[in-house]
């Protein structure tokens, strides 16, 4: 019920009440003894450290993690924390690692027959590919990860995954298509109450204006963003846009 009410919290941006119930849920399961749901509960506080900006510590609670999970023979979870730590490297820039942790992540989740994760695994893949230059390949594999996430039915990331392919094509001047995409992605965000890809669509608003050089646009849609932003605790991403709105100014 803690890590239930975590996911909710994380899902509405309430960073700091995930923190509070994540912290209930590891000292319950350490307290019967329950390693696998430990090392779950480890894997997730260092997901929610991301969503913090704390990498450093999100890095250590994925590898924590990774131990309990090699110890008791987890193939499954040692699979699911690559693909974690992929998501770190990625934030600290170390792309080569990140394409390293994803690919590792993606042979396991395959083996395990874990479609989530091979397709969660896919897409950090393709993030890592992008930041080296490649494109073309991470294109096709966000494209794969998404099929996979329309497969097992999970709405949020099929919208996750279009959100990152439209970011490519604002990189390649497609901007009309990345206009509609996220004109789309914040209807069916709004419908579903999927606050964080609400977000991240109204963000994306405001970078197809700046790459349109549409500058007062780009500064009302960042606007827009942070506004709805300050009913969370989603400290990472308001100082993303704080920074991209002063770079407007």
């Amino acid at each position: 019920l803690y890590s239930g009410r975590a996911n909710l919290s994380m899902a509405r941006g309430q960073l700091v009440e995930a923190d509070l119930e994540l912290g209930k849920a590891l000292k319950a399961f350490r307290e019967i003894g329950d390693q696998r749901n430990e090392a779950m509960m480890l894997n997730n506080t260092g997901y929610l450290r991301r969503l913090q900006g704390r990498m450093e510590e999100a890095e250590a609670f994925h590898l924590r993690s990774l131990e309990i999970r090699e110890e008791i023979g987890d193939r499954v979870g040692v699979g699911r924390i690559h693909s974690m730590l992929s998501g770190v490297y990625l934030s600290q820039g170390q792309y080569e690692n990140a394409k390293m942790a994803a690919t590792y992540a993606i042979e396991i989740a395959r083996e395990t027959h874990d479609r989530l994760f091979e397709a969660t695994s896919m897409a950090q893949l393709a993030s890592a590919e992008n930041k080296l230059n490649d494109s073309e390949s991470a294109r096709l594999h966000y494209r794969e990860g998404r099929a996979i996430f329309v497969e097992i039915q999970d709405s949020l990331r099929v919208l996750q995954s279009d959100m990152n392919i439209a970011r490519l094509d604002i990189a390649e001047n497609h901007l009309q298509q990345a206009r509609e995409t996220a004109l789309q992605t914040l209807i069916t965000s709004r419908e579903q109450e999927f606050m964080t890809t609400e977000v991240q669509a109204l963000e994306l608003l405001g970078d197809v204006a700046m790459a349109e050089g549409n500058t007062r646009e780009a500064i009302s849609e960042y606007i827009t963003t942070i506004d709805r932003l300050q009913s969370t605790s989603w400290a990472s991403k308001l100082n993303t846009l704080e920074i991209k709105l002063a770079n407007a100014y």
